[in-house]
């Protein structure tokens, strides 16, 4: 079924976008890079202060040391057979739902690419031609006809899931310190969905990706979608404080009307502490845009064989600090090239072969 990543004309067009993003806005890059250092040199106070204002808007939130005790949180949260959710690395990263699929909950992938990996347990659609995608989506689900008619049948077999679903899984973006707000970034809105139709939002949120204010959430939000797609933002752009409520029966307010009634942000450490202390910090940099791999001689080659739940170079790296020395050669540590590709397209300059070079000296 081809290579693990986009064709060409695809990656070509991005790159095109992006460049006419970055012409109009050449201080992007060092705008987000002092945005994460920013935020990284106060991160104990953030993560406090974060924790503080989430409660006080009425989200349940909890610090989990590591990806094991944010899984269990999850197990012991949802008590339905079947939960939504949206692409969320973070997710991948704790392991959650194979956690949850062995306690008999069915597990419902709402964005394309990842309902077509479940369907089919191919690898990820983003190379997959049109006529793979379709005869996936008519074989699992029965769908007829061109593409668009096509995913109007996955809509309507989704639709029934999240309006049935009791709980939605997803990450964010960025949380906002000052104000308790979760910031969620897409572009399908099935995201949207996962956060606003079941009766409990889960969210699973990195400590590296709180921030103190709602300006600097933007710019970590525009520089993932100019140097991931190309694009000002992504299609939809979700900012959550706290469970729904109305004021509206004379001025009280009263949680749980139309959206969740309950929102759960489990904020995660899981090596990420660690990073920082160890001078690794530019690891937490990183906002999961996938400029990197465009660039990359040995991602499209190997995909998902190179990197540990975030993909490539940076991940194998990050293996290191949640399963060990072990878990990030087995990550393809020894995979990268050293050619410097990937510090170029980063909005960080993230130095992923000096990082490695470093991690293979310890």
């Amino acid at each position: 079924m081809g290579k693990y990543f986009a064709p060409p004309g695809a990656v070509a067009e991005i790159s095109a976008r992006r460049r006419q993003k970055l012409a109009r806005n050449p201080g992007l890059g060092k705008a987000y890079l002092e945005a994460r250092r920013a935020a990284l040199r106060q991160m104990d106070a953030l993560v406090e202060k974060a924790m503080q204002t989430l409660r006080a808007k009425k989200c349940e939130v909890h610090l989990a040391a590591g990806a094991a005790e944010a899984r269990e949180l999850i197990l012991n949260l949802v008590d339905a057979p079947m939960v939504v959710k949206s692409r969320s690395l973070a997710l991948e990263e704790i392991g959650v739902v194979p956690a949850l699929r062995a306690k008999g909950v069915e597990v419902v992938e709402t964005a394309l690419g990842d309902f077509v990996l479940q369907l089919a347990g191919v690898l990820p659609a983003w190379h997959l031609s049109e006529k793979e995608i379709l005869n996936v989506l008519k074989s699992g689900l029965g769908v007829t006809g061109d593409l668009r008619r096509a995913l109007g049948g996955v809509r309507e077999h989704l639709r029934r899931y999240l309006a049935g679903a009791a709980y939605g899984l997803t990450g964010a973006n960025a949380v906002v310190a000052e104000n308790g707000s979760l910031v969620i970034m897409e572009d399908e809105g099935n995201a949207r969905a996962v956060s606003n139709l079941p009766h409990t939002h889960i969210a699973v949120v990195g400590i590296e990706k709180i921030v103190p204010d709602q300006e600097s959430a933007m710019t970590v939000c525009r520089a993932a979608a100019v140097y991931g797609t190309g694009q000002d933002l992504g299609n939809y752009l979700s900012i959550i404080t706290g469970p729904s409520s109305t004021g509206d029966i004379q001025g009280k307010q009263v949680f749980g009307m139309h959206g969740p009634r309950r929102v759960i942000v489990i904020l995660l450490d899981n090596g990420r502490r660690r990073c920082l202390e160890s001078g690794f910090e530019e690891l937490l940099y990183c906002n999961n845009c996938g400029a990197c791999l465009e660039v990359c001689p040995v991602f499209p080659a190997r995909g998902p064989a190179y990197g540990h739940h975030y993909p490539g170079g940076r991940g194998a790296v990050f293996a290191a600090f949640t399963g060990g020395i072990a878990a990030a050669r087995e990550a393809g540590l020894d995979l990268c090239q050293s050619c410097g590709k990937c510090r170029e397209a980063c909005p960080a300059g993230i130095n992923t072969p000096e990082l490695i070079k470093r991690l293979s000296r310890k």
